[in-house]
């Protein structure tokens, strides 16, 4: 994973919008975490297939985003995410929330 020395205020110009609430990035072959700044949540998800490098305890997978839609355009859409496991396991793996 790479952070850029420079500070391009992205990140900030995407609160600022006030319509986002989530990103979600991937793959990496050894890394899948997630975390919170200010009210967005950041999602790094794990590699999906084979032939990878990377460590070999962490199953392949993918990472399932459900969205449920609110009764009406003021209602948020509510949002929940899991990994999906090559052998059906689901795997409930969330950022900590502020």
């Amino acid at each position: 994973i790479f952070c850029s020395s420079v500070n391009s205020g992205f990140v900030d110009a995407l609160l600022d919008m006030g319509d986002i609430s989530a990103l979600f990035f991937g793959h990496d072959h050894d890394n899948d975490f997630g975390g919170w700044y200010d009210d967005l949540e950041m999602v790094f998800t794990r590699k999906t297939g084979y032939g990878e490098y990377g460590l070999d305890e962490k199953k392949n997978g993918a990472r399932v985003i459900v969205l449920k839609e609110g009764k009406d355009a003021e209602d948020e859409v509510e949002r929940d995410h899991f990994l999906l496991l090559e052998d059906g396991e689901i795997e409930k793996k969330r950022g900590l929330k502020k």
